[in-house]
């Protein structure tokens, strides 16, 4: 078999990206979970006041009432 040896390199590397992103996201949901917690509620959690004015009722032509 001539082209065995590419499967096995294509396999490896495959298994190697896997193994990449896993560890990525082990790190993501486990080891950094705090600090990533804490940005999100830096971001969902910011208070900003905005003033309402009162509408105000006009005639069709747009002067007020």
């Amino acid at each position: 078999m001539t082209g065995g040896w590419r499967l096995a390199v294509l396999s490896w590397s495959f298994l190697l990206a896997a193994g990449l992103l896993l560890g990525k996201l082990f790190y993501w949901q486990v080891l950094s979970s705090d600090k990533l917690l804490a940005l999100a509620q830096a971001q969902q959690q910011t208070t900003i006041e905005l003033p309402a004015r009162r509408g105000e009722i006009l005639f069709s032509d747009g002067s007020p009432l």
